[in-house]
């Protein structure tokens, strides 16, 4: 029996899993993850928010989240492949704007996609989270409409707690739109924005005077790969495996295609809609071998942010398309549009400030959300970054030496240690 359990957890943690033969057995564990996940005994307790009325000009807002997409494959950020044609077209109008060094908060989707949507950025074994206000909340107290619409399964581990309450006014999520959909397998992004996305911006627009903010995440490049897009949509071929490099890159043109729909479709409507889009995580791309990213490095911590802001807007942001970039910047910079202020502390800076050149960001999966694995890293503007083990209370500095944390420089223990256990 322990055998058996070791095994299946090790498919589930497998980037392949869904195409292994213990696939089965894997999802015992999946559905133990449903019943007794990291949120379900947890205790809410966020500060009340004031309600007012939006401001007569108040921009809508729809934030778009990805799903191991990674720049380097990406036409805008200089991949030799037209994988975005759509958004290379746009940025040669001045109708986007693309941030270079963008940072990951986490390395998974049970990290990033809760933190970001909260503006907290590093290590969080003691849930912090769970008091500080997510973006639904601060959307609503400024008198927006508020909805969350997402291809993938977001009552794994109860993730859905974190956000369904009476301050999200619309939810759908992936089994709403495929009965298909678990963990590993999430709704077609076409399907979802055809019939859910859309739809509902068109009621929203409709119904209320009120401004939209609107959060939709998609299935995107998920492993497999190939499952990802509908065969008639497949540009780069042969698909040599489900983990290819074509087949990835094939996940790469459909969010283009995925959000150039969403933006023609709002412009015509609303002209004064931001539009955010950036991934949770990046992902290992190669034919030779399939990789979980798990892990600290590049591959995986380097993500895609890009800004769709209405004309004539957004100049401001132009001096932050290289600075040190992390995505609890999102929030802060939503918070900022909706000229509303955080009660709570976040660690996000608004993309409308400048962001410091000498700016540290941390990335991490030691947060309560998912399994509190006890490393870290530290990163700095240059893309070094220096590896924190807390078990074995160490540090692999980017030289390859390892030391123990405690020289680390203080104003970064600083930092990390206001949050440990």
């Amino acid at each position: 029996m322990l055998l058996f359990v070791l095994l299946t957890v090790n498919w589930y943690s497998a980037p392949a899993f869904q195409l292994a033969p213990l696939a089965y057995a894997g999802n015992v564990v999946r559905a133990l993850d449903l019943g007794s996940g990291k949120n379900s005994d947890a205790v809410i307790d966020r500060p009340a928010l004031p309600q007012r009325a939006a401001a007569p000009d108040a921009p809508n807002i729809i934030w778009v989240i990805g799903e191991s997409l990674k720049p380097k494959h990406m036409g805008i950020y200089g991949y030799a492949r037209d994988t975005t044609p759509q958004l290379s077209r746009m940025q040669r109008e001045g109708k986007l704007i693309v941030f270079d060094n963008v940072l990951s908060i986490g390395t998974r989707t049970m990290t990033s996609v809760p933190y970001m949507l909260h503006g907290l950025q590093g290590i969080d074994p003691r849930g912090l989270i769970y008091k500080t206000p997510s973006i639904f909340n601060y959307a609503r107290s400024a008198g927006y409409q508020t909805a969350l619409i997402t291809a993938q399964d977001f009552q794994w581990r109860n993730i859905d707690r974190l956000f369904v309450d009476k301050d999200l006014g619309h939810f759908q999520q992936g089994i709403d739109f495929s009965s298909s959909v678990n963990v590993s397998v999430d709704a077609d992004d076409l399907r979802v924005l055809d019939r859910g996305v859309l739809p509902y911006w068109e009621r929203s627009a409709r119904a209320s005077a009120q401004p939209v903010f609107l959060v939709t995440q998609m299935s995107g490049s998920h492993p497999p790969f190939d499952a990802q897009v509908p065969a008639a949509f497949k540009q780069f071929l042969p698909e040599t495996g489900p983990n290819s490099v074509n087949a990835f890159d094939n996940t790469v043109w459909y969010t283009d295609l995925y959000l150039s729909r969403l933006l023609a479709q709002v412009r015509s409507r609303s002209p004064n809609t931001w539009v955010i889009y950036t991934s949770d995580h990046g992902q290992y791309v190669s034919d030779r071998e399939t990789r979980f990213h798990g892990d600290l490095g590049e591959a995986v911590t380097h993500v895609p942010l890009l800004v769709f802001p209405p004309a004539t807007k957004g100049q401001d942001m132009a001096i932050n398309t290289r600075s040190p970039v992390s995505q609890a910047d999102i929030m802060a910079t939503v918070l900022d549009l909706m000229g509303q202020q955080n009660v709570t502390d976040i660690d996000g800076i608004s993309l409308r400030r400048p962001i410091p050149a000498d700016r540290m960001r941390i990335v991490s999966p030691y947060m309560i959300t998912l399994h509190n694995d006890p490393k870290a890293a530290i990163v700095l503007p240059d893309g070094q970054r220096h590896e924190i083990d807390f078990t074995q209370q160490s540090v692999k500095w980017a030289d390859g030496r390892v030391t123990p944390y405690s020289e680390l420089p203080p104003q970064w223990r600083a930092r990390i240690d206001a949050r440990q256990p």
